[in-house]
């Protein structure tokens, strides 16, 4: 292994670290859409304002709606179908939740189960889990999805006008400008287990969180579990909160706060105590309405992963926020990367971690770094020799299977010339193949070798991870006693015929 190496001269020079953010085109004609999601396969699920579900698969957009309920809306100002979420076990319950504004503008909450058709859901199969009003038509919310600990997170909005005349926004007996938690299992939505408010007279128990204007999209971390909820501003701050995962029961400020700015009905705000301030903020000179995106957590584009990405509905900013830091101490830093001059009315995730940007003139775009990449990212140019340079020249050798396999091995030495040898096969998601472990002990090289004392044992995952085609590291979770902890790799040899992949560079 040692004399590979005398071929460090393949090696690339390492790429630049600056983000090439790009919106990529995947389909047009859309009226105008508002959000995309997934229900745990390949197909993008795209809700229109006015009522439809569109399914856009490979690359085409299905003729027939998955769901279409124009007739149960109300579509004027900031009304209509609002939100989608697939329950985390659709793949055998068929059930997914839809949050709109009736006809007689009341904000509405309704089950479904697809149909016999897996592209078509039963339009009759509908159930009123919640339904609230609206005091005016805008100011609805409208993001839901199902958090990581299985139950139904809502956003609504203070209901609207200007200024929460209401002041719902600090009222908890009003599920107005809230974020709700709701157990849907049943007939009806229920305020999940241990809601911070379940025992506050008055209080309605599926509240959340509070204290927020008009949250237009909000995010799970799928890694971490917090939630990035992004709330609309009045006249002053568009703002950003975060919520660790797993926390509850924040008041979020408006209408005492617009940002961390006393209220427009407040000249004299006082204190913040008792308030979570958000994270970022930005005023009129970069925008007017901002739309809330998701954490980047897939793997083609590694330096956007761990990046949460929002954008602006006026002004088409598309930004990113880096969290560095934990807890209070944690550090926020925003950058810009395009000033699209879209209507960027919402964010979406699909099963992958690739990350999705609507604009509410009917255009849908995959964000790429760079130029996008298709398929798998690990292809056969993996396929040869890697090392790592720290570790006195300990590598792998690696190749890449037809359907998805990836194979490795490596092998030592005893003192009394015992040979090891350590390998095994596993999948590819991504830029990530996680292989379960063999050791095979008791051979030597010939004229001494034994078949009969050769044994075979289970050793553990290894996990390798690759940035590029030339690099990566690899995770080692053996037995107590062996390699624990990660080792980089460098790519030694390339295949005759077989270059770096355009996908892999």
């Amino acid at each position: 292994m040692r004399s590979l190496l005398l071929v460090l001269l393949l090696l690339c020079a390492s790429r630049s670290d600056a983000i090439d953010l790009r919106l990529n085109s995947l389909v047009s004609g859309l009226a105008n859409p508002l959000y995309l999601t997934h229900a745990g396969d390949d197909r993008l699920f795209i809700v229109e304002q006015r009522g439809r579900i569109r399914i856009l698969r490979n690359g085409a957009l299905l003729a027939t709606p998955f769901l279409d309920i124009t007739p149960l809306l109300s579509t004027g100002s900031e009304q209509g179908l609002l939100g989608l979420a697939f329950a985390p076990d659709y793949a055998n319950s068929g059930r997914f939740y839809v949050y709109y504004t009736a006809t007689n503008g009341d904000s509405v909450l309704a089950r479904y189960r697809v149909g016999s058709n897996a592209d078509i859901a039963d339009a009759g199969s509908r159930e009123i889990l919640l339904q609230f009003a609206q005091p005016f038509s805008n100011h609805n919310g409208g993001w839901i999805a199902f958090g990581p600990d299985g139950f139904l997170y809502v956003a609504s909005g203070d209901g609207g006008s200007g200024n929460d005349p209401q002041d719902n926004g600090q009222q908890l007996s009003t599920l107005l400008g809230k974020i709700l938690r709701l157990n849907v299992s049943g007939a009806s939505a229920q305020g999940a287990p241990n809601n911070p408010f379940a025992s506050t007279g008055g209080a309605r128990a599926e509240i959340w969180a509070y204290g927020l204007r008009n949250p237009w999209r909000a995010s799970f971390d799928r890694q971490t579990g917090d939630l990035w909820i992004a709330d609309v501003g009045q006249t002053r701050r568009e703002e950003i909160n975060f919520q660790p995962a797993g926390s509850g029961g924040q008041n979020y400020g408006w209408r005492r706060f617009e940002g961390t700015l006393c209220g427009t009905t407040n000249n004299n705000c006082g204190s913040t105590a008792g308030f979570t301030m958000p994270v970022d903020e930005y005023d009129r000179t970069l925008g007017c309405s901002v739309t809330g995106g998701y954490v980047y957590r897939g793997d083609l584009y590694p330096r956007l992963r761990g990046r949460y990405f929002f954008s602006d509905f006026c002004s088409g900013r598309i930004w990113s926020i880096e969290r560095s830091g934990a807890g209070a101490s944690a550090t926020y830093t925003r950058t810009e990367h395009l000033a699209t001059g879209l209507p960027i009315s919402s964010f979406g995730e699909d099963r992958a971690g690739n990350l999705y940007a609507l604009a509410f003139n009917g255009q849908v775009y995959l964000l790429s770094d760079g130029e996008p990449l298709t398929g798998p990212l690990i292809d056969a140019s993996f396929t040869g020799a890697w090392f790592d340079p720290a570790q006195n020249g300990h590598g792998f050798l690696v190749e890449v299977l037809p359907g998805g396999g990836f194979l490795a091995w490596w092998f030592t030495f005893s003192p009394d010339g015992q040979q090891s040898w350590f390998g095994g096969v596993g999948q590819i998601t991504g830029n990530r193949a996680v292989v379960n472990a063999m050791r095979t002990t008791g051979g030597r090289f010939i004229p001494n070798f034994n078949p009969a004392a050769v044994q075979n044992e289970p050793f553990g995952t290894l996990t390798f991870t690759f940035t590029s085609c030339r690099s990566g590291q690899v995770a080692f979770d053996l037995p107590q006693g062996y390699a624990q902890g990660t080792m980089a790799l460098t790519r030694l040899t390339i295949p005759s015929g077989i270059p770096c992949s355009a996908a892999a560079n």
